[in-house]
């Protein structure tokens, strides 16, 4: 048997990286809980593919081997990039990937996908949508809050702008406004929230503001 050197030598257990074809990983409908159709999102894709392009991916993968194929479980904002740089391109032939641990559950899955998110956060809306699909998995707010390290106040908060107007989600997915405002007026003004925060949009804008 060889002798571990190096950081090996230290490191508990193994952490390999696969090299994988893009072109073969696989997305799981409706996994990602990150609105695609947001300009933002579409302009990070791009930015992404942009850099993808000239140094590669730095930050591996995370992917699951099931029925013979592997899932993305984190990362397709950087798989989308991948795809597009290819398309545009780009002589990428593999990306870096991971393999999720091996006992983690569904939900613990797609809590990481919201723990992991270091690049571009998830936006209050596709935050509140994540949180919900945990606790229809079977989750409480007390056990989001633990693995989050936040209170179970601001989770409730974070899950309560998924009961304001669509209109009003729309405002805060676009940040046009923060959801601790846009509740705070839904709360003060019931149906006239919308009318409110237009109005106030509109002024901040006459001011040279975005918000």
């Amino acid at each position: 048997m060889t002798k571990s050197t190096g950081l090996s030598s230290i490191a508990s257990g193994r952490s390999d990286i696969h090299q994988i074809d893009p072109k073969l990983l696989k997305v799981r409908t409706n996994w990602n809980s990150r609105d695609f159709n947001l300009t933002e999102n579409k302009e990070h894709v791009e930015f992404l593919a942009g850099s993808i392009a000239k140094v590669g991916i730095k930050q591996p993968l995370t992917v699951i081997w099931e029925n013979g194929q592997a899932w993305i479980i984190d990362g397709e904002c950087r798989w989308r990039a991948a795809m597009l740089a290819i398309e545009h391109g780009a002589p990428l032939k593999t990306v870096p990937c991971k393999a999720a641990e091996r006992y983690a559950n569904e939900a613990d899955q797609l809590f990481t996908q919201w723990l992991a998110n270091t690049g571009k956060q998830f936006n209050a809306i596709e935050t509140a949508r994540h949180f919900k699909r945990l606790l229809d998995m079977g989750w409480q707010q007390t056990d989001i809050a633990d693995k989050a390290g936040k209170t179970q106040g601001w989770v409730s908060q974070i899950l309560s702008v998924l009961n304001a107007p669509v209109p009003v989600q729309t405002m805060i997915a676009n940040g046009e406004v923060s959801s601790t405002l846009a509740m705070q007026v839904v709360r003060e003004e019931g149906t006239d929230a919308e009318k409110v925060l237009k109005e106030g949009l509109e002024n901040a804008k006459k001011e040279g503001k975005s918000k």
